[in-house]
């Protein structure tokens, strides 16, 4: 059994992880969201893989005590002794239109708050479970518009949306203190690409299903050169 903890999978990127790790017997897939009375399509999945391997957990990253309970609900399904093999911090928002002369200091909180604080908070609750596995693979979902380099690159993402971009700067930095600190762990930040998502808008040229498959390949194939390091979906460093 091969275990995987995501954030964020009532939609987009999330769900399309869960649904194609589903597919796979191996894989026991927990599934958490802030609400799972409303995740129509999350809740239609775990009820309809044959495997019965998707488990639906309430999860918001930004309270600590839902992300405690959290755990406690994946301790109660878990086998005794096993652990979380695949730590997946997906959970994210974006705001549309956003420029520093519009953004506003709360903006740039609410974007720390999810994307950091809710990235920190679910790893430390998590970590216990994540030593207890093989793999010991913590992903922070990231995205080059965090990267330092590329503010000044030919794709002018110097502009872009300063709260969403400083935040995913600062979870770069969480992921590579988890690395230093957690030498047995594999951490890395990982760029998931421009994809057509509620999050992503229908102007990316990826489209969604296309790209889980080589999301779940640089997971799988994770390894201590990865740990420390910005990976992109095609398993290549990206400049911090």
């Amino acid at each position: 059994m091969v275990t995987w903890f995501i954030t964020g999978t009532s939609r987009g990127i999330g769900f399309e992880l869960a649904k194609q790790l589903a597919a796979n017997a191996q894989n026991t897939v927990f599934a958490s969201c802030r609400s799972p009375a409303t995740a129509k399509a999350l809740n239609e999945l775990a009820s309809s893989v044959p495997n019965k391997n998707v488990h639906v957990i309430a999860l918001d990253v930004d309270d600590e005590p839902s992300v405690r309970s959290a755990v406690k609900s994946v301790e109660g399904i878990l086998p005794a002794g096993a652990g979380i093999d695949y730590l997946i911090n997906n959970a994210a928002f974006y705001e549309h239109h956003i420029n520093f002369e519009t953004a506003t200091p709360d903006s740039l909180e609410a974007h720390f708050k999810t994307h950091v604080s809710g990235s920190f908070r679910v790893f430390r609750a998590f970590l216990p479970l994540v030593q207890k596995s093989e793999r010991k693979v913590v992903v922070t979902v990231s995205s080059e518009v965090g990267s330092m380099t590329h503010v000044d690159s030919e794709w002018n993402l110097g502009t872009l949306n300063p709260p969403y971009a400083i935040a995913k700067a600062g979870s770069n930095m969480l992921s590579k203190k988890i690395a230093v600190t957690y030498p047995d762990l594999i951490s890395f930040a990982f760029s998931p690409g421009w994809i057509k998502t509620d999050l992503g808008g229908e102007a990316a040229p990826f489209d969604v299903g296309d790209c889980v498959p080589r999301h779940i390949k640089v997971y799988e194939g994770a390894t201590k050169e990865h740990s420390g390091k910005f990976i992109d979906q095609f398993g290549k460093e990206i400049p911090w």
